[in-house]
């Protein structure tokens, strides 16, 4: 459980400077787009486990 909390502080702190960053060099209108792809990725993640864990019995 301590080792989610500390991914999930890690990515408050670093999801919206990630972001700045890119908004910066790209645009602020892309903001859908990348709340998507961590959507995504957290889905894909998630996913990944789970049948990790149902394959493992």
């Amino acid at each position: 459980m301590g080792v989610q909390m500390s991914a999930s502080y890690v990515g408050i702190l670093l999801a919206p400077a990630l972001f700045g960053l890119a908004a910066q060099y790209i645009s602020a209108a892309l903001y859908p787009v990348y709340l998507l792809a961590l959507y995504a990725l957290m889905m894909a993640g998630s996913l990944l486990l789970l049948g990790k864990r149902q394959a493992e019995g």
